[in-house]
């Protein structure tokens, strides 16, 4: 039966999954199973599980206390928290000027994608394996189960499943040549991630029992004991299957070295690689097109080998340009990885065996023992005196005429007991660092000393938040990867604001790879390049926090900050509502459309009423010059003088008052062009995306009648000659 599985698969995926499983044993044996055990010790001390069974079961026998005092769990707890008023943000610099707009555009996509796939609670995750078991990991990749476009899908690993590579060093996964992650899958899984043929080579394999080692597969129970392996030579006299429960999996990611085609643009001396599917013609095409040379050379690429014992399930290029696995390690030094756990251990023992030893001793001084006369108790016998010599209210008779019985008197508890249990606790804060931060110290020292042990504790704490940093330039680098490769159509995106961001909460509509009617693409992500950075900001109730007292301090300096600017930044439920109402009683809220309304009708009615008041003034201006005119002419007829000085002061004085008028007028008529402007924005700010859309149309129908004209007069042309 073994050789009918083995002959089942072909010799090709044999000698591929042979090599795909000596690649896997060499990794790790080269210490990922010591990394495994360690990991469960650290995860055991940071639970509480300190004491060895076989050392609880000894001191159990021996009546002896076995204490756990866990100092780990609150220094973990400690970083953490620090951990968790530090938020990522990851940005993008363009490279240059001209994709500056498009820089701010990937920083919302990536915002966006973040908060899509729960960031937060991911990252959380990972640290929390950093810190604890020495090293955690995300997985970053497309996936097409809720988009058939496809999102960017972000994920926390069991640091247990991945193996490194043996060869590595270095902390950047770009530096690496392979990265395995080994992890459970059942029959069913198999069957739906790479079909059903695949399941029955598998069940095959599991059945003939000629896998590779004992643990490739996992059986359901099916013995009185209580193991979860059921090794092949158990059942094979039971004559049917086993009932297979999960069977591991091996997935590597691996570099090989292969030949590519690169376009260099002859301008700026840029390189892309040629996608692999292309062939010849479009190939030829595309550089044809856009001006580009072809240029052959052998290149790295990353070569993807999923396998289960001696099946093949996937074998081929990966469709990344680098491996899809993030780390983050926390303390990094050319290839050797620690987390906070590791160096407390030692010390944690420390204090859990001087407590429990305290402990024992003063046990023991309470019931040091009795020295008595033979004989001499006769409310009961010397062996019951040994049983109940501790209780609190003891009555003991001794015979008339001899000596009572004497309670021995104890040694004092050793002083040193208390100082190296002390010490321990020193030990546990001196190599954390967390001793400011846990908010220890002793009376006498003040708070100004207390706030720079706190400060001396950050420093230390950010060793493991610069790693952390790192990790998230990586992830910055794997998501701009992966926008620029995968997100090459047209997409319609709605981005959530922050308040740690914006002044008002909400949400904008973000728009990628927009077609135009010229050919050319708006917004168009897959160009460009850029750089990945990382900045970190308080967590939103902290940052509320911090705004709402710098602007309590601006007001009590003199410096009039809103009332709705403040209420913004405070811990009120309702503080949005409360703000608007604020910020309408103080006449800085924007009006509604029945005060546009309003306005614009009082505008329109002191507008009439300056025009009359101007027609007045002009139609007496012209009958005072009209009659002055009269007048001269008579005068002049007659040999007299001029007009009369008071009619000349009263033309002056009405043609100021007509210019002041005027420009009155001019105020209210901008004023109402305002004010209308500002009533029809959200109008034309609704129909700009119709507006657009008719415009587009129109466009397209004079393009294509210009076409049928220049055609029409070709064919004339053609005709005629």
């Amino acid at each position: 039966m073994a050789e009918a599985a083995t002959k089942a698969v072909p010799e090709t995926e044999r000698l591929l999954a042979e090599r795909q499983w000596q690649c896997y044993l060499r990794d790790r044996d080269a210490g990922h199973i010591e990394y495994i055990k360690d990991a469960e010790k650290y995860q055991n001390y940071y639970m509480g599980e300190q004491w060895e069974a076989a050392v609880l079961k000894k001191l159990e026998e021996e009546g002896r206390p076995a204490l756990t005092i866990n100092l780990i769990l609150a220094t973990i707890n400690a970083a953490l928290g620090e951990y968790s008023q530090r938020q990522a943000r990851i940005a993008y610099k363009a490279k240059n000027d001209k994709a500056h707009d498009l820089s701010q555009i990937m920083t919302k996509l990536a915002m966006h994608t973040l908060d899509d796939n729960d960031f937060d609670s991911l990252e959380w995750d990972m640290v929390v394996d950093g810190l604890v078991a020495d090293r955690g990991y995300m997985d970053v990749r497309m996936e097409y189960d809720e988009h058939m476009r496809g999102d960017a899908r972000v994920v926390s690993i069991d640091p247990t499943e991945i193996v490194l590579d043996a060869e590595a060093k270095e902390y950047d996964p770009n530096t690496w040549n392979r990265v395995t992650r080994s992890y459970w899958q059942s029959l069913d899984e198999i069957e739906n991630t790479y079909g059903k043929d695949k399941r029955e080579e598998v069940a095959a394999v599991a059945n003939a029992g000629s896998y590779y080692a004992y643990d490739s597969f996992e059986f359901n129970k099916n013995t009185f004991g209580d193991t979860d392996w059921t090794p092949w030579e158990y059942n094979a006299g039971l004559g049917g299957e086993k009932t297979i429960k999960n069977a591991r999996v091996i997935s590597r990611q691996y570099k090989r070295l292969t030949q590519a085609y690169f376009y260099i643009d002859p301008n700026s001396g840029d390189m892309s690689e040629v996608p692999m599917s292309w062939d010849t013609a479009q190939r030829e095409a595309f550089g044809m097109q856009f001006g580009l040379m072809i240029h052959r050379k052998p290149t790295s690429r990353i070569r993807w080998t999923v396998t289960c014992d001696h099946v093949v399930l996937h074998d081929d290029w990966s469709p990344y340009k680098t491996f899809t696995i993030i780390p983050f390690f926390p303390y990094f030094m050319r290839g050797r990885i620690m987390g906070m756990v590791k160096n407390l251990i030692g010390s944690q023992d420390h204090l859990n065996k001087t407590t429990s030893q305290e402990l024992h001793v003063v046990n023991t001084t309470a019931n040091s023992g009795w020295t008595m006369e033979e004989g001499t108790l006769t409310n009961m016998s010397e062996d019951e005196l040994g049983e109940r010599g501790a209780e609190t209210g003891l009555v003991l008779v001794h015979a008339r005429g001899s000596l009572p019985p004497q309670k021995i008197k104890p040694n004092p508890v050793p002083t040193g007991l208390e100082l190296i249990s002390n010490k321990s606790r020193q030990f546990l804060r001196e190599i954390s660092g967390m001793e400011g931060v846990l908010g220890i110290g002793s009376p006498e020292i003040s708070g100004v000393a207390l706030q720079g042990k706190q400060e001396r504790a950050n420093v230390q704490l950010q060793v493991p938040f610069t790693n952390l940093a790192r990790t998230r330039r990586i992830l910055g680098r794997k998501l701009l990867e992966i926008f620029q490769q995968f997100y090459t159509e047209h997409r319609v995106m709605s981005i959530t604001r922050s308040l740690a961001t914006e002044s008002e909460e909400g949400t904008e509509s973000l728009e990628i790879n927009v077609p135009t009617i010229t050919g050319a693409i708006h917004n168009d992500i897959t160009q460009g390049k850029y750089d990945a950075t990382v900045s970190v900001q308080p967590s939103r109730d902290t940052y509320d926090d911090i705004q709402f007292a710098k602007a309590m301090e601006l007001r009590n300096n003199g410096i009039m900050i809103p009332d709705h600017i403040v209420v913004q930044y405070s811990g009120l439920a309702d503080r949005q509502e409360i703000a608007n109402q604020l910020k309408e009683l103080s006449g800085m809220a924007e009006p509604t459309e029945q005060e546009v309304q309003l306005m614009q009708m009082q505008q329109q009615l002191q507008m009439e009423m300056l025009q009359a008041e101007l027609g007045k003034l002009t139609a007496e201006a012209q009958e005072i010059q009209s009659r002055a005119e009269l007048n001269t002419a008579k005068a002049i007829q007659e040999g007299g003088g001029m007009d009369s000085p008071t009619n000349q002061i009263r033309l002056q004085e009405l043609e100021q008052k007509i210019q002041t008028k005027r420009e009155e007028l001019m105020t209210r008529i901008e004023l109402a062009k305002m004010t209308h402007q500002f009533g029809s924005q959200k109008q034309s700010v609704q129909s700009a995306v119709q507006l657009a859309s008719v415009q587009q149309q129109t466009d397209t129908q004079r393009y294509l009648a210009q076409q049928q004209r220049t055609q029409g007069s070709n064919t004339q042309k053609g005709s005629n000659q």
